[in-house]
């Protein structure tokens, strides 16, 4: 900026008068520290001017820094005053001031010019700054202090009586760049009260840097994290909202959202968690917005809940603090539906009868299996027709029969049901391909695929008719171990999932798999010819299938073949598989079931109580499987109406 002359005398030549202008010529820089009548010591720390003047500053880390618009801080003859303040994290600053003014808006000046002295630029930026605030140090001993400057200033720091003393005079000049030391200091540990203050006024360059060296340390750049804006630590603390108590089914994680609120402006906070579980606080990510998100899975019931505590603490060490209780239940037992081995062509009363009987118990979802029977077909001179034959006295129905008598079922149960019920029904089908079925089936790809296109066509039709609210079909299979190769079944899986969508259920057994946990990825044998691999693909490796594993031993043997058939895929695979619902044959048995590998007294006809234990104790010896119990949702009982 231009400026008027300050009292040359007339006879000075006339390039002098003209070049008298500027700041270089003038001494118009700081030559100390800035006075108190400019910035008077006041504790704690009070904004000079603006909005918030005479408002103490919040506790924060950085430095209150106050910017004026000329080298010399309050000039008010030159128009040099204080523009603006603000908290700046640490000093460590290097400007370009040979064109515009890097700190100080165009409009509030702090441009100097040559006024035609050749030896200088146009124009070039002009101010000065003045940093106060806490250096934290972290322990009693000697420290050095340094200012790197361009092109002046001065640290100050108050005695023992209060009153503030010059430790660094770095005066510096026009054309000065460089450090300054202060004598060797011995401080004791807490927070120090400083004072910069810095000027620049000529091109190109302005430089201010804080840096310090300890007791066992070599210079270095003093960081954010030991200056403050307040002289005590903070005496408040964070308040964190995590939730409130919840009770989970064993298995499920703790997932929600939680926050916190921390009035201290620029502070910094680390959060940890405790899952209650022994293994003590854990670190924890916090995003913005004083935001945190908690992910934890439970697998172990036990009597008392587990407490998790938060914890959030703040650069001053405040802590806050929010906890609440988790309860782990193992999954409950739910009211069990109703599957049905078909054994007549009337499916209508029994779609109904699930209806009310859901109403009855209080039961909302539901899964039944209707098993037609064996995969079969019947070749005639109109072509072949693909279905099922039946149990009792039903013989072969072609999948255009079996389609009638699912629809009315459907219709049927939709009519009955609450409007708030909802029922996934599995169309199922069977690999017996033994002597207990005349060494005869059609357990191949093309009977799989004819089977999926018909579980898709029945549910465009329960869209079409507006029943999907209440009704899902899906694909099932009754694939017993002892029935088929692994390869007809495989062929009859690969069948049925070529068909876009096509989801289905197994809803046979592991038989001969091993009742023992296995430790690793071996393949063991089950029976005939099976192995845990076979199992676990026409289950659930297979994209689409889904286990639903018979549980009908009394002797809980089932359940730990399955259980192996899982932890074999978590030990191949890195995932184990998971089960939604088991089936219970005790209505179909009526106490008439029997099989010549159970001990005396026992049977095949388990009830759904019973099964429900088996299996869920089954998982629960695992951490493993344990971590699955969240999926399991649904009993069905199977009959023989």
């Amino acid at each position: 900026m231009s400026r008027p002359s300050r009292g040359l005398a007339l006879g000075v030549a006339i390039f002098l008068v003209a070049t008298a202008c500027h700041s270089i010529d003038e001494d118009a820089w700081a030559h100390g520290p800035v006075g108190l009548d400019v910035l008077p010591l006041r504790e704690p720390l009070t904004y000079t001017g603006g909005p918030q003047a005479n408002q103490p500053v919040p506790a924060q880390r950085g430095l209150l820094a106050s910017y004026f618009n000329g080298a010399q801080y309050v000039d008010p003859a030159h128009q040099e005053y204080l523009v603006f303040q603000r908290v700046d994290p640490n000093i460590d600053f290097s400007w370009d001031g040979s064109d515009t003014n890097p700190v100080i808006p165009p409009d509030q000046g702090g441009i100097d010019h040559n006024d035609g002295d050749p030896r200088l630029p146009d124009h070039w930026a002009i101010w000065s700054v003045v940093w106060e605030g806490y250096l934290d140090v972290p322990g009693d001993g000697f420290y050095q202090l340094r200012l790197h400057v361009n092109n002046g200033g001065w640290l100050q720091m108050k005695d023992a009586a209060g009153v503030l003393m010059t430790v660094i005079d770095c005066a510096g000049g026009t054309s000065f760049e460089g450090d300054c030391d202060s004598a060797q200091l011995t401080l004791a540990a807490g927070r120090q009260y400083i004072r910069v203050s810095y000027y620049n006024n000529s091109p190109p360059l302005g430089v201010a840097r804080l840096l310090w060296k300890g007791p066992a340390t070599a210079f270095e750049t003093v960081p954010s994290t030991s200056l403050f804006t307040t002289a005590q630590v903070g005496t408040t603390a964070a308040t964190v909202s995590a939730g409130g108590n919840i009770t989970l089914v064993q298995g499920a994680y703790l997932t929600r959202f939680g926050s916190f609120v921390d009035d201290d402006l620029n502070d910094s906070w680390t959060g940890t968690v405790d899952w209650g579980e022994g293994a003590g606080a854990q670190p924890l990510a916090l995003f913005g917005l004083k935001t945190f998100f908690l992910s934890h899975q439970y697998i172990h019931v036990r009597e008392q809940p587990y407490l998790v505590v938060v914890a959030i603490t703040d650069s001053f060490g405040n802590l806050g603090l929010s906890q609440f209780a988790v309860t782990v239940i193992k999954p409950p037992l739910p009211a069990s539906t109703r599957s049905v081995y078909i054994t007549t062509n009337n499916l209508g009363p029994i779609g109904k009868q699930q209806a009310l009987d859901m109403k009855e118990r209080g039961l909302k979802n539901g899964l039944v299996a209707l098993a037609f029977g064996k995969a079969d077909k019947v070749t005639s001179p109109a072509g072949d027709r693909y279905g099922a034959v039946g149990w009792g006295a039903v013989n072969f129905q072609d999948i255009a029969t079996i389609t009638t008598e699912v629809k009315d079922y459907i219709e049927a149960f939709y009519n009955a049901a609450e409007d708030d019920a909802f029922l996934e029904i599995a169309i199922g089908t069977s690999n017996c391909t033994n002597a207990d079925c005349y060494f005869k089936s059609e357990t191949n790809f093309e009977h799989g695929k004819r089977w999926a296109q018909m579980v898709a066509a029945v549910n465009q039709w329960i869209f079409d008719q507006k029943f999907r609210s209440k009704v899902f079909a899906a694909g099932a299979i009754d694939l017993e171990l002892a029935w088929s190769t692994p390869a007809r079944a495989k062929d009859w899986v690969a069948g049925y999932v070529s068909v876009p969508g096509g989801l289905f259920y197994d809803f046979g057994d592991a038989g001969g798999c091993p009742g023992t946990m296995p430790t690793d990825d071996v393949d063991r044998g089950c029976a005939n010819g099976w192995k845990l691999s076979d199992v676990a693909a026409v289950s659930w490796h297979t994209l689409g299938a889904w286990p639903m594993p018979e549980i009908y031993r009394e002797d809980g043997l089932q359940a730990r073949q399955w259980r192996a058939v899982s932890l074999w895929h978590f030990y191949k695979y890195g995932e184990p598989v998971p089960f939604s619902v088991i089936m219970t044959q005790e209505a179909a048995c009526n106490g008439a079931c029997s099989h010549p590998s159970l001990p005396p007294g026992f049977s095949t006809g388990n009830s759904p109580e019973m099964a429900w234990d088996f299996m869920v104790g089954a998982l629960n010896a695992n951490d493993i499987t344990a971590g699955t119990l969240d999926s399991l949702r649904y009993e069905t009982d199977i009959d023989r109406p």
